[in-house]
């Protein structure tokens, strides 16, 4: 399958980058070629010194089904005839990089979030979801086994519930994903990108290194002892304390200024 360099979109405003993912004829379907371009892109984000935040989203009226299902089943095809020359298609996916950016990410859930397109959107730091949200794993209707959901849906709803999901396949639209825990807002379709870039913009007007270190710490936290996770509390504060600009942005909030 042709790769089209329009499929998957980047720019920047300021502090704040966005991908979109435009193949909205196929609901942002990822082909193999998307998937590394945008996990080309996290890694430019995450190198950029100028940039403080992040939005995925995409074009049309989804935001990602998963893989594409055409290229999936041709690889496997191609794997079953020549499986010496060609090895089974690879399970490094773009939610495992989003999971391991260390700068904020917010998803900006336009519509159908499933398989892969969900972990990415679990994955990211903040998720803010249009009416039209709808969130599915679908990978037990394809005879496989769901992936980042094992670990993410727990944490959020319980095991009882996330068991619901994971073994039904049931969708969740975006009210009952407000009442989870998944999404941090629910706003009508045309107000999304504004209510991205807001969230976006009030990220990346925080000290850069303070945030870096308050994702850090509050990925890791819920699996380590009291006492160990505030030493690393500790630790990071003092770093902050001394970084570059700290006096200044100290001064700017006793001033009341940005």
């Amino acid at each position: 399958m042709e790769f089209d360099a329009n499929w998957v979109l980047y720019e920047k405003t300021g502090h704040i980058a966005r991908i979109t993912l435009n193949r909205p004829e196929k609901l942002n379907a990822l082909t193999t070629e998307m998937n590394q371009r945008f996990m080309e892109l996290l890694t430019q984000y995450q190198n950029d010194p100028d940039l403080r935040a992040m939005i995925i989203t995409g074009a049309g009226r989804g935001f990602c089904p998963g893989e594409d299902a055409a290229e999936m089943a041709e690889m496997d095809r191609a794997a079953a005839l020549k499986p010496e020359v060609m090895p089974h298609r690879s399970n490094v996916v773009p939610n495992f990089m989003v999971e391991a950016i260390d700068k904020p990410l917010i998803a900006a859930v336009n519509g159908v979030a499933a398989a892969m397109g969900y972990g990415i959107a679990l994955a990211c730091d903040i998720r803010v979801a249009s009416e039209t949200a709808r969130f599915t794993h679908l990978y037990l209707k394809r005879g496989l086994v769901p992936s980042g959901e094992f670990w993410y849906l727990p944490r959020y709803m319980g095991m009882a519930q996330a068991m619901y999901y994971l073994l039904t396949g049931a969708a969740m639209d975006a009210q009952e994903a407000l009442r989870w825990g998944l999404v941090c807002k629910v706003v009508p379709q045309e107000r999304l990108q504004q209510e991205a870039m807001q969230i976006a913009e009030a990220v990346a007007s925080q000290p850069p290194l303070s945030v870096r270190f308050t994702k850090r710490i509050a990925r890791t936290i819920e699996a380590k002892p009291y006492i160990e996770a505030m030493d690393e509390i500790t630790w990071a504060r003092a770093i902050a304390k001394t970084a570059e600009g700290a006096t200044e942005s100290f001064q700017a909030f006793l001033d009341k200024k940005k």
